[in-house]
């Protein structure tokens, strides 16, 4: 066998794991928090927010808890926070983000990702803020 035909099936699949066109950057908080408010500007979203909401402070009390823990010395750490989540149609939190990013808000981010919903009342990224408060 030729080298280049060895050489030309490895450059064509380099090729094809390549990511075609440009990547989008991620979105900041702000865009995010204007997606949110959007879906909640619906019936079916802002019943689907405020269901989110209420699987967060009965569900994770005790996640919230612990990432409070560590941070009960310092006061900035006890403020509130929130957190949004890129929701997937099957209703799996895909993304997290949090403001402001204090060590509670961060621990919650690692507790929320992967977590499972119920699916959202259309598909595609569908942003969700939750408000949480931490309590030592």
């Amino acid at each position: 066998m030729h080298m280049r035909a060895a050489v030309l099936p490895l450059f064509v699949l380099a090729a094809l794991a390549l990511p075609f066109g440009p990547r989008k950057a991620a979105l900041t908080f702000e865009e995010v928090t204007k997606l949110a408010e959007a879906n909640a500007a619906t019936p079916e979203g802002k019943a689907y927010a405020e269901e989110v909401s209420r699987h967060f402070t009965e569900q994770h009390v005790n996640s919230l808890r612990e990432c409070a823990q560590g941070a009960k010395t310092d006061e900035a750490e006890k403020k509130p926070f929130q957190l949004a989540l890129r929701i997937s149609k099957r209703g799996k939190v895909d993304e997290v983000l949090a403001r402001p990013q204090t060590r509670a808000a961060l621990c919650m981010m690692r507790t929320a990702v992967k977590d499972h919903l119920s699916k959202p009342p259309r598909g595609g990224a569908y942003w969700v803020i939750v408000e949480l408060t931490p309590t030592p």
